[in-house]
């Protein structure tokens, strides 16, 4: 309908109409001309029609229309996401499974169209829950339960908090009631009552008893003994499952280590292992027990731990060059083997050459190997040299005993250098013509191992002379061969015999120690080093630039020691060989002192407790030992306690020599899996270092009583006004109630201006202009 915006009285409209009639009448009787007839009444019509609509315009017309609106309902979900929903005593999924099957499959489908869904997702806060990609029905089906609390009471203030400008008109509460904050929420269920808000709650989950196996904590217990296994104490506790018989298993990745059949208690009991990591390094592996059918929480059935085997065998892998000489009693790459392995820490495998420059395709077969040897040739497929990272990573120091460079391909070489760069492993490269500058290795990636430069493509020289050992050399490991600096001087000075000849190299690079030179051929950049070592990346390398076999070494290698028989002549069959199996021992464990380290042979971390909560104490026993297997309680030991995106927190353990032990303690900061890893220096050498896995967890309380709570959520419900479900209710009468009744309409009165139009314009225009075209034909303008 249209209405009037200006209706003026009726004595202002007569009054107005009549001067505006005696205005028109006055304007054409004083006109020029006098119009007659239909021109007469023409022009008064076009003026006065254009007058009305201007007089229209003036009292605002405008077009009238009334509109209803039905307003929605607006329904607030709230759903639990806490860890307890994760509890699978209701469904094979969890609680919250049955929760979001419940609201995706029933609840949500037979919402009215007037109503409108507010989903939210709780834990210890509340969250909206947006997503225009989603059907509604499916709105909550991308949650899962990983809250570490559950606030139902500060929930509710938020809610009100956050739609406090278009609060809802009900509120569907979907938990299983375990609050674990304290706030109280049956004040607030009456405060919503006063403001018309009903709670309806559906409970989710059962009031049984909790059935669930859990592995509590992991105990590592170490052996000092080389080889022994390692012994694991695991704590179970298994409530509901108290006379079951159920296996426990040691893990490795996927891989079952060990296992054994446990009585379960139902209470807390300690499970005992004993077995053989499968590699030395440190490695992370599981205590596990496989979920049983009815158990509430799975996911708590395994628990982590890290170990470093106590294995202290040191592995050398040695290449010779040199084949049995027509006057030796034995294989060239045996003297080295026996020496090495009259330590029973050491194993050595060997490796021999068979291609010689200048020998047309074939082979000389080795000879004299006896009986539980295993000696293959380098470029053997199978047993040979190393074609894999992995299978590097058995050897803790590689010796390279003038082998030529063609029996290895370039990935070898490359992962030779990785191998020492980035796992400490340990590399020493020894003289003759396939070594050094000769061999052409410094156009290999060897190259930037080798602590020495070699350029030159012919660079031996063949002459007798003994090695000097530099004044700062004697106290570095390697040279220190003898009980006191007295004893190496001399064994250095009057027991060393003469060597034949070296490779002259160019000098030690960079950052490498020289040790020993020649007595008097030198250089552009001094004395022609004989042997040099230096620490690189991870790793540690050594060059000997003479041999250790019948060419140049001949001597070295069988008249360094004793006399067996002190009046006897000095041979190789009446000397013991002891410095020459002294020095390198001393060398393969200098040059592994890295992967020695990983190998925790000397020091060894026990803790009594690994899985722990913000503030606790670590408490940790850490046993150290010198390289004779002696407490070391001299030691300087420290304790460094490390997780990803934290501080490293550093502390010093004290000796205990009731323990003839280490103690150390540190607080745990915060929750996460940290590695606590114990470091001991013995007179400013690192004797070795040992970590573990340790769990700080914050205490769940979810899951110290996750038993539902209906009767809580009852109430709630009954104090609010509102209804009180579980998941068992799926019919539509059931649910059709918590929508309520739809919200009376709301009127919108709109109103629209008509005199605005642009057409109205037009008209008065054009008819004025009318008007005036008119009267200029007629001659009146």
């Amino acid at each position: 309908m249209i209405e009037l915006g200006y209706t003026p009285p009726l004595w202002a409209l007569l009054i107005g109409g009549g001067l505006l009639l005696l205005l028109l009448w006055w304007s054409y009787a004083t006109s020029v001309g006098r119009p007659q007839g239909w021109t007469r009444l023409t022009l008064v019509l076009l003026r006065l029609t254009a007058l009305g609509l201007a007089f229209l315009c003036w009292l605002n017309p405008q077009w009238v229309e009334r509109v209803e609106h039905q307003p929605p309902a607006r329904i607030a979900v709230l759903l639990d996401t806490s860890r307890s929903m994760s509890l699978q005593d209701v469904n094979a999924n969890g609680r919250l499974a049955e929760a979001q099957e419940w609201l995706g499959q029933h609840l949500l489908p037979t919402a009215p169209h007037h109503v409108q869904i507010q989903p939210f997702a709780f834990d210890d806060a509340l969250r909206p829950l947006t997503n225009a990609n989603v059907v509604p029905a499916q709105i909550f089906a991308h949650l899962s339960p990983t809250g570490a609390a559950t606030a139902i009471a500060r929930t509710l203030e938020t809610l009100w908090t956050a739609a406090a400008a278009e609060p809802p008109t009900a509120i569907i509460l979907c938990t299983d009631g375990v609050e674990t904050e304290s706030g109280d929420a049956l004040p607030l269920a009456r405060w919503y009552r006063r403001k018309g808000i009903p709670i309806h709650t559906v409970c989710v989950g059962t009031t049984n008893e909790m059935r669930d196996i859990i592995v509590e904590n992991v105990q590592v217990r170490r052996p000092v003994a080389s080889n022994a296994p390692a012994r694991i104490v695991a704590t179970i506790a298994s409530p509901g499952f108290g006379g079951f018989l159920r296996k426990v298993q040691i893990r490795y990745l996927q891989r079952v280590l060990t296992e054994q059949m446990v009585l379960l208690s139902g209470g807390r009991q300690h499970v005992e292992f004993e077995f053989r990591p499968p590699t030395r390094q440190y490695e992370v592996y599981n205590v596990y027990v496989p979920p049983e059918s009815g158990e509430w929480l799975p996911n708590n059935n395994r628990r982590a731990f890290g170990l470093e085997a106590p294995d202290t065998i040191l592995r050398v892998l040695y290449m010779e060059g040199t084949p049995m000489q027509d006057n030796a009693p034995q294989p060239e790459w045996r003297y080295l083997k026996t020496a090495l392995e009259s330590d029973p820490q050491i194993k050595v495998k060997v490796l021999y050459r068979t291609r010689f420059r200048g020998f047309q395709g074939g082979f000389i077969p080795e000879a004299d190997i006896q009986p539980g040897e295993e000696v293959y040739p380098v470029e053997h497929l199978t047993k040979g040299y190393p074609h894999t990272l992995d299978e590097l990573q058995k050897y803790d120091v590689i010796i390279h005993s003038d082998i030529p460079k063609e029996m290895f391909t370039t990935e070898q070489l490359a992962q030779t250098a990785q191998w020492v760069e980035e796992h400490g492993g340990g590399f020493v490269m020894i003289g003759g013509k396939s070594a050094f500058g000769t061999g052409g290795y410094h156009r290999t990636p060897l190259d930037r191992l080798i602590p020495v430069a070699m350029e030159s493509s012919n660079d031996t020289l063949n002459q007798p002379f003994r090695m000097v050992i530099v004044p700062n050399a004697w106290n570095h490991p390697l040279i220190a061969i003898g009980v006191n600096r007295e004893e190496t001087t001399t064994i250095w000075t009057t027991r060393l015999p003469l060597l034949y000849g070296l490779n002259r190299v160019n000098r030690a690079k960079p950052g490498a120690t020289i040790l020993a030179v020649h007595p008097s051929e030198r250089n552009a950049d001094g004395p022609l080093v004989v042997l040099a070592v230096q620490e690189i990346g991870k790793g540690r390398t050594m060059a000997f630039t003479s041999d250790i076999t019948r060419s140049w070494g001949k001597d070295f290698e069988t008249l360094w020691g004793e006399l067996i028989q002190p009046q006897g002549m000095w041979t190789e069959y009446n000397c013991d060989q002891r410095y020459y199996g002294r020095f390198w021992i001393n060398a393969v464990r200098w040059l592994a002192a890295n992967r020695l380290g990983r190998t925790n042979s000397p020091v060894v971390i026990e803790l009594p407790q690994t899985v722990l909560r913000p503030g606790e104490n670590l408490e940790s026993v850490i046993h150290v030992r010198d390289a004779a297997g002696r407490p070391a309680a001299s030691a300087e030991v420290r304790l460094i306690l490390s997780a990803p995106g934290t501080v490293e927190r550093v502390e010093r353990a004290t000796y205990d020599a009731s323990l003839q032990a280490f103690r150390g303690r540190l607080p745990m900061p915060v929750a996460g899996d940290f590695t606590l890893r114990a470091e001991a220096i013995l007179r400013g050498i690192k004797l070795g270092e040992d970590k573990q896995l340790v769990v700080c967890e914050v205490q769940d309380r979810e899951m110290i009583e996750a038993r539902a709570r209906p009767d809580t959520l009852a109430a709630l419900a009954r104090l609010s006004g509102g209804r009180a479900l579980d998941t068992r209710a799926t019919e539509f009468a059931q649910l059709r109630p918590l929508f309520g009744a739809a919200p009376p309409p709301t009127v919108e009165i709109r109103r629209n201006s008509m005199w605005d139009q642009a057409w109205v314009m037009a008209a008065i225009i054009g008819l004025l202009t009318m008007e005036w075209v008119l009267r200029r034909l007629r001659g009146l303008a």
